[in-house]
């Protein structure tokens, strides 16, 4: 079985890894775990590990997966920032 280019980058650049995972976490966080604090009636957990930029692209992407809006379109204006 081929590599895709991005696992060939993945491998090869730490620093890329660790930026994928923590990413990867917050939107978990956002999207599986603070939804489900909410209805246990529990607080959110913060974000406090994601820089303050990237934290509210990672918010509004979110956002648009809660509202059923994962169109490519709508997904892709959300982490360019528009």
């Amino acid at each position: 079985m081929r590599s895709s280019p991005v696992s060939e980058v993945l491998k090869s650049d730490a620093l890329l890894r660790a930026n994928r995972a923590e990413t990867l976490l917050a939107l978990f966080i956002l999207t599986v775990e603070q939804p489900a604090y909410v209805k246990a009636g529990r607080e959110k957990r913060p974000l406090d590990f994601v820089e303050e930029d990237r934290s509210g692209i990672l918010r509004r992407f979110a956002k648009t997966i809660e509202e059923g809006e994962t169109k490519d379109t709508k997904a892709d204006d959300v982490m360019v920032g528009r």
